[in-house]
């Protein structure tokens, strides 16, 4: 889920998928396996959030080039402007787990 700054809420994070990263030649890459914390560890994740271009975002239509890595990382600015954390949920073990955002640039 993700928790949004405007007024502390939980939505459900539509299009967000995340897996464990994984280092390979300097870049974080994801898989599709189980993620397991353990207690007192750190884990690194990736985060993914897809978006349907067709959707009614003035800012997605008045992008040209989307080929330009600059305008994606600022799209994705956009896309996050509103969440403070995502929130990850334990249904079978009642736990709640915060991964805040600090600061994007």
């Amino acid at each position: 889920m993700q928790r949004l700054k405007s007024n502390r809420s939980l939505i459900d994070g539509k299009g967000l998928k995340w897996s464990v990263a994984e280092p390979l030649n300097h870049l974080w890459v994801s898989d599709g396996k189980t993620i397991l914390i353990p207690a007192h560890q750190t884990v690194r994740v990736s985060l993914s959030y897809g978006y349907d271009l067709d959707d009614d975002d003035p800012v997605a239509a008045g992008i040209t080039d989307w080929k330009s890595e600059e305008v994606r990382k600022e799209f994705a600015l956009h896309l996050l402007r509103d969440t403070d954390a995502f929130i990850l949920l334990d249904d079978a073990h009642h736990y709640r787990i915060e991964l805040p955002l600090h600061e994007l640039h």
